[in-house]
């Protein structure tokens, strides 16, 4: 981080403020109110998962899901506050932009990344589950999954050390404001080299995860029109126990496709922000309003993942939705009616 970081972001793209008012308008207020409000939705579905039990591997990978995206949406809620205008035009003694930078942007980046790991954990756990059922059964066990979630979290968050053992907080004078601020700079000359290296990291699991969930979801859905099939075939028969267990694990699996849908629409523009950095040197340069609301949608449309699980999961998994509402509804009519229909909704 340089002296003049604030002054560039303030400066830049005067020539196009239809740009920047849009990015304005992304990061300061509609970030804010996705942000608040997936942060209490995803609450809800920790709650949920956690009332469960986590003997199922499916709960705790959505358990871990939830978790990241809780840190993805309060790093966004406090760049979003950090950026105001009005906050940044109060006057306070802080570089705010470099501030945003080591309490919100590094955080916001990390658990979004940590998030597209576990979300390519997801889907590949299922599509295996779809390639060699029988084996995989015995192989992929809830203690394994525990301990690999765990793993993608110290393992992604570890790349920020190097970053913070560096950073280094001290007054110092700021000729864009022509006043002495409170800044965070790198004790060593490697800082900057090191911001690139964790962004070239962080740009690399980004597009690795992008490709494999692509991927995945393909084969996910190709089951389910192979499963469609099974089904009309075997809609004359009167093997019960059969038909329910093939139609729950068909609603895992229908579940995880479209949340993994889901996150290939939300990043999409993402990784092609990503790919366009990478292939033309002028994006943020010369091209900074463009850059910035870009960006800024981009940014929008990762909180927006974070945020719409719960929707997915109430319409689309009965436990989920008798659990719901035991917990936050226990003394409505909606409880019997919501486990009657669980149970003759598993084999309809």
């Amino acid at each position: 981080m340089t002296s003049n970081l604030t002054s560039v972001y303030l400066t830049s793209g005067q020539n196009d403020m239809v740009l920047l008012q849009i990015c304005n308008i992304n990061n300061v207020y509609l970030l804010a109110i996705v942000s608040l409000f997936g942060l209490l939705f995803n609450a809800i579905n920790i709650c949920v998962f956690v009332k469960q039990g986590f003997r199922d591997k499916v709960n705790i990978s959505l358990f871990a899901l939830a978790v990241s995206d809780i840190g993805t949406l309060l790093s966004s809620l406090i760049y979003s506050v950090s950026i105001n205008p009005l906050l940044i035009s109060a006057g306070l003694p802080v570089s705010l932009y470099e501030l945003q930078g080591v309490v919100a942007a590094f955080p916001r980046a990390t658990f979004s990344r940590i998030t597209n790991c576990v979300t390519t954990y997801i889907t590949f756990e299922r599509c295996m589950c779809v390639v060699l059922p029988i084996k995989v059964k015995g192989i992929i066990t809830a203690r394994v999954t525990a301990v690999t979630l765990v793993f993608i979290y110290l393992a992604v968050a570890s790349t920020l050390i190097p970053l913070y053992l560096g950073l280094v907080v001290r007054w110092r004078f700021d000729p864009f404001y022509n006043r002495t601020i409170l800044g965070m700079t790198f004790e060593f000359n490697s800082g900057p080299a090191n911001i690139n290296a964790v962004l070239n990291l962080h740009s690399s699991i980004q597009l690795a995860s992008f490709i494999l969930i692509s991927l995945f979801t393909s084969v996910l859905a190709g089951e389910l029109r192979k499963q469609s099939k099974w089904r009309q075939q075997a809609a004359q028969t009167n093997d019960i126990s059969s038909r329910v267990a093939r139609k729950r694990v068909s609603k895992t699996i229908r579940m995880i496709a479209v949340m993994a849908t889901i996150y290939i629409v939300c990043y999409s523009l993402t990784v092609f922000h990503l790919i366009y950095n990478a292939v033309e040197p002028a994006y943020r340069s010369t091209l900074f309003a463009m850059y910035s609301s870009v960006l800024s949608f981009a940014i929008l449309m990762e909180s927006v993942n974070s945020s719409i699980g719960i929707f997915l999961y109430y319409t689309m998994s009965a436990k989920y939705r008798i659990t719901f509402i035991r917990i936050f509804l226990p003394y409505s009519q909606s409880t019997k009616s919501a486990a009657a229909y669980s149970a003759t909704s598993e084999i309809d």
